[in-house]
């Protein structure tokens, strides 16, 4: 099994400019960062879709100890200390697991105008975001040592606000209660961009001591973007396009049934392949879950998947039939 020292810090993601790159549909692009602040070591989400997980408790921000579990979308890591080191251990063991290789054509363009930005502005981090409707997710960041995560407060207040092109914050805000009108001095700069229709571009800048100059860091990023704008465009254009064909595909090969499910990750591939066990065998079934997620679905794919497929599908509602003539209406007499 692979390990990663954290000699500072470290991202881990989808992305291939991250230091741990986990090649998973369930892992987000920029999933978490781990870093190390004295002797102990810390580990951040950032943003995640499906969340990161310590010890089967879903987190923000936590501490970690040595032999703690954590669960990025399926994907198993475990904290290891070591000589004075901290390492994080792959306990997954996957061809898709690995570490830092060379980034991809897009990913040196997002990093390349990133980087272009950030000098522009002399800003300490850059974060940058895509927005897909209601969805946010980290794409790519370029920052300083110990500048910190994007605020979870500024990133939903610039979410509702009426006018998404621009806002200033006066500072990183650690706690959903602080107030974004009473802290000094200037230091974060969200900017927006619309890439294409129901997707767009934030950039979110950090200063560690304060922008001196707002109007032209907000003018350098808006120039700097449009430099950028038809190659990002394209990128970010393609990327829609693999995932509508992806998409396309499942739907296509579940047509041959006829109650389709249709899904992308791990976890629903892993459990279609029980399902179609379960339909080889004469075994009874019992599958639990919530209202809506699709018990009824697995049972007729189980049914059609067997060799009762030519029989009929039979629903029975149980709770209501008497406790008393329940043997009698499902078995007769």
């Amino acid at each position: 099994m692979e390990r990663f020292l954290i000699k500072k810090s470290a991202t881990a993601g989808r992305n291939q400019n991250c230091d741990i790159i986990l090649q998973f549909p369930t892992i987000s692009g920029v999933h978490c960062r781990f870093f190390v602040e004295g002797d102990s070591l810390f580990v951040q989400d950032l943003f995640s879709k499906n969340g990161t997980i310590v010890n089967r408790k879903k987190i923000k921000k936590s501490s970690l100890m040595q032999g703690d579990t954590i669960d990025l979308g399926g994907v198993k890591l475990q904290v290891e200390f070591e000589n004075g080191n901290w390492y994080i251990l792959l306990k997954t063991a996957d061809s898709n697991i690995s570490f830092n290789k060379k980034p991809e054509k897009k990913d040196k363009v997002f990093i390349e105008l990133l980087r272009k930005i950030k000098n522009e502005i002399n800003c300490d981090g850059i974060y940058l975001f895509e927005r897909q409707n209601k969805s946010v997710v980290l794409k790519e960041l370029l920052a300083d040592d110990n500048v910190p995560p994007p605020s979870r407060t500024i990133i939903k207040y610039f979410l509702t606000r009426k006018t998404k092109e621009s806002l200033w914050a006066m500072k990183d805000l650690p706690l959903s209660s602080d107030s974004i009108t009473n802290l000094q001095p200037f230091s974060v700069l969200v900017s927006q961009f619309s890439v294409q229709q129901n997707s767009n571009l934030w950039f979110y800048c950090y200063f560690k001591s304060g922008c001196k100059n707002h109007q032209e860091s907000e003018l350098a990023v808006r120039n700097c973007f449009l430099d950028f704008y038809e190659i990002v465009k394209d990128f970010v254009e393609e990327e829609t396009r693999i995932i509508k064909e992806k998409v396309h595909e499942r739907t296509e090969e579940a047509k041959d049934t006829k109650y389709a499910m249709v899904g992308m990750s791990q976890p629903f591939f892993k459990v279609k392949e029980l399902a179609l066990k379960a339909a080889a065998s004469d075994f009874p079934v019992l599958i639990i879950g919530k209202s809506g997620t699709g018990k009824e679905l697995f049972a007729r794919f189980i049914h059609e998947n067997s060799k009762r497929a030519d029989k009929p599908f039979v629903i029975v509602n149980c709770p209501a039939i008497p406790g008393t003539l329940a043997e009698t209406e499902l078995f007769g007499h």
